[in-house]
């Protein structure tokens, strides 16, 4: 979890001006206008954990929460209701940021959806 938000720190801190295993960072300059009307600009990472899939770190929370449950065994289910919140929740979350960012980002939320196409694991969903 904190490795894959660590490397977001650090390729916005560096302004992309970095190297993500091995190769430079790529991503795309997404522009928009803050609620303040200030234009601004953030960058869309497409390299790394973020080219993997747009919500990785959701993967890294549901495994951690299956691993809170596990030394309960297996002999009933009410400690893993714990997962499977994580898992709707999280799951849910990512239609939700979704539709957030297509309206704040809009073309470039597009551009960034195409080249990472996975939402939170990668080659499956």
């Amino acid at each position: 979890f904190r490795l894959i938000n660590n490397q977001k720190e650090f390729v916005r801190k560096s302004q992309g001006k970095c190297i993500i295993w091995g190769k430079p960072a790529t991503y795309i300059i997404a522009n928009y206008t803050s609620s303040d009307g200030v234009p601004t600009s953030s960058l869309l990472i497409t390299s790394g954990y973020w080219g993997m899939a747009r919500h990785l770190n959701y993967l890294s929370d549901m495994i951690l929460s299956l691993c809170y449950c596990l030394p309960a065994g297996f002999t009933h289910l009410m400690p893993y209701s714990y997962f499977v919140f994580m898992v709707i929740l999280l799951t849910h979350r990512t239609f939700r940021d979704h539709q957030r960012c297509l309206g704040k980002y809009g073309t470039d939320w597009e551009e960034y959806c195409r080249q990472v196409p996975y939402k939170i694991i990668p080659g499956i969903f």
